[in-house]
């Protein structure tokens, strides 16, 4: 049986002051935190380390049953918001919605677990910072 991860990979690349000093702040309903990037030794694809045919990443930040969020700069210095939704043991489905605002405008998916014709619904819409998943034990 195959296993889902969801993962939206998106490059962060505009300029912006607090940006470019390392300050960045995650905010869901009342709460918001600071966050740092994880700074790392290969490109974002790489250590995402999706396994294509099966459908899922080997990164082993992903979790039960938990929607893991951050941030990973590259060697070449460029900024990547990653999503990890559910891990590979997990043996239930789920979905989720997520918004984000102030996208810039050369942003883009760079990485989705599944291509568009197995998941047609799953939605990726970064223009207007709207994205949506679901999975299945069965995947």
């Amino acid at each position: 049986m195959r296993r889902k991860i969801s993962l939206l990979l998106l490059a962060i690349l505009a300029p912006n002051l607090l940006w470019a000093q390392g300050y960045f702040e995650v905010t869901q309903g009342g709460l918001t935190r600071s966050v740092q990037p994880l700074v790392g030794t290969q490109d974002a694809a790489a250590f995402y380390a999706y396994q294509g045919f099966e459908f899922s990443s080997t990164n082993p930040l992903a979790a039960d049953e938990t929607m893991v969020l951050f941030l990973y700069r590259d060697p070449a210095g460029e900024l990547y918001l990653f999503l990890i939704y559910d891990a590979t043991t997990s043996t239930t489905g789920g979905s989720a919605e997520l918004s984000i605002q102030g996208i810039p405008a050369v942003a883009e998916v760079l990485v989705q677990d599944d291509p568009a014709n197995v998941d047609r619904n799953d939605t990726y819409d970064v223009a207007a910072g709207r994205f949506t998943w679901v999975w299945g034990p069965g995947r």
